[in-house]
């Protein structure tokens, strides 16, 4: 087996429990879930596997619960892991014709998401780690997967001319 090292992915399927009413609306001429985040609404549960060099080294129950809207501000976007770590973010729309939503985490930490049909996106950046979420709705079921690499091990190419073409660096 090759050894990955700086390199953790992070996935979780979760199960969808509770009920909601109304269909989800696709615009075709976006590809957007038109009445996200309400059809998402919710409470998922599921288990957390954590991977470490491409075998499960950890896994956790983690519960998300994404709740109707409270105030004009945002919709409660709560993620529990084992029954006691619990998180109270918020989901706040910053333009819904272009996908643009806003996770807050109450604490002066807000990471921008973008809604791509059923996938909602997050990149960010902390102590030198590159994460990507993506929350994925499959029907009664939401998908998350997070990956997480270590940017002290990134590896540089390019930054060439090749040709009459200059390459660009790239770090990977």
């Amino acid at each position: 087996m090759q050894k990955c090292t700086g390199f953790v992915i992070i996935c979780t399927v979760i199960l969808f429990l509770s009920c909601h009413s109304g269909s989800t609306l696709v615009d075709n001429s976006r590809n957007q879930v038109s009445e996200f985040p309400y059809s998402w609404s919710g409470q998922y549960i599921g288990y957390l596997k954590l991977f470490n060099e491409w075998e499960i080294d950890n896994q956790v129950k983690m519960e998300l619960t994404i709740g109707r809207e409270e105030s004009e501000e945002y919709i409660p976007w709560i993620i529990k892991y084992n029954d006691e770590d619990i998180r109270n973010y918020g989901l706040r729309v910053k333009n819904a014709n272009t996908g643009h939503y806003i996770i807050d985490e109450f604490n002066g930490i807000q990471l921008d998401a973008y809604l791509n049909g059923n996938t909602l996106v997050a990149q960010f950046e902390i102590l030198n780690n590159e994460i990507t979420m993506m929350y994925t709705h499959e029907g009664k079921y939401i998908d998350i997967n997070i990956i997480s690499s270590d940017r002290a091990s990134q590896t540089y190419s390019g930054n060439v001319v090749s040709g009459n073409d200059t390459i660009p660096e790239v770090k990977s």
